[in-house]
């Protein structure tokens, strides 16, 4: 799998607040980038379009590891993909990464690199305002 990492964030608020707001997908549409289209989502899964990538899905993934939290491509993406919010407690001031895995050969990942890493930065971005209220 291919990896694209989002620039880091310092959190100022309390951790928890970023943590319950990602576990509900239905937060997600306010983060998302301003070319989603077709948003549809509840507290377990999504489904939305993104112009140059096409229909994508994701559900809740696995919340077992501590300040981490995963979430995996459905059925309704047209690539497979895991995107995964790192959160850093160890320094000073905590700090949050997103990071999306996707399952593409080396020529599909040159054309992903910039859209991919766009789309990673904008939701790290995102969140970092909404919840950093």
């Amino acid at each position: 799998m291919t990896s694209f990492i989002s620039n880091p964030v310092v959190f100022k608020s309390d951790t928890g607040k970023y943590l319950a707001f990602l576990k509900n997908l239905n937060n997600f549409e306010e983060i998302m980038p301003d070319q989603v289209e077709n948003w549809i989502s509840d507290e377990y899964q999504c489904s939305f379009f993104i112009r140059n990538l096409g229909d994508l899905g994701m559900k809740k993934g696995d919340f077992s590891i501590p300040d981490q939290i995963l979430f995996l491509s459905t059925e309704k993406s047209k690539i497979g993909f895991r995107l995964i919010f790192h959160l850093n407690t160890s320094g000073d001031l905590p700090t949050g990464k997103f990071e999306i895995l996707v399952e593409v050969n080396s020529m599909v990942e040159l054309m992903l690199k910039r859209p991919l890493t766009n789309f990673v930065n904008i939701l790290i971005a995102n969140l970092h305002k909404v919840a950093d209220c």
